[in-house]
């Protein structure tokens, strides 16, 4: 074969192994977010929490991007799951993180789902934090894997997942 003929086979042949390869990546199905059940699981600690304030740390990982975590002093009111002390140490650094708009939600109330880091409990993902509206038990809002439902609920939901 002529030295132009191979290489335009060879371009030819790259060219569609890509196209191949691109398009199997392109079709594939997005990572699967966790559902309550997934939550409730894989939770060392579920419990009610209230955070005064917020910190921002903003650090450069591993693989050189800038990342910011969340950190936050909660005082625990209720526990469902776990044995958490009276007061832990949260750490969110998930994309889309609700404690980034801490100063702007009205509420100092979360539903947590975390699990032990260090001297940190830390989330696996942005609904493991879900904002809790209101101040007398019983008719307060948790907004939990976008449905929004009372705190009674949310508790019964979360015992009937431990009871799996």
């Amino acid at each position: 074969m002529p030295p132009g003929r191979a290489n335009y086979a060879m371009k030819t042949t790259l060219i569609s192994v890509l196209l191949l390869t691109g398009g199997l990546f392109a079709f594939a199905e997005p990572p699967k977010k966790p559902t309550p059940s997934d939550q409730i699981r894989d939770a060392e600690v579920i419990a009610f929490v209230s955070i005064p304030a917020v910190t921002t740390v903003t650090y450069t990982n591993s693989i050189g991007q800038v990342a910011t975590n969340f950190l936050a002093e909660a005082k625990v009111e209720r526990v469902l799951k776990g044995t958490p002390p009276e007061s832990i140490r949260l750490k969110d650094g998930s994309t889309g993180s609700i404690l980034s708009q801490h100063a702007n939600l009205l509420t100092s109330r979360f539903l947590v789902f975390v699990r032990r880091s260090g001297d940190s409990y830390t989330t696996a993902d942005k609904d493991d934090l879900a904002p809790v509206w209101g101040s007398v038990a019983g008719s307060r809002r948790v907004v939990w894997c976008s449905i929004c439902i009372s705190d009674g609920e949310a508790v019964a939901w979360v015992q009937k997942g431990l009871k799996k």
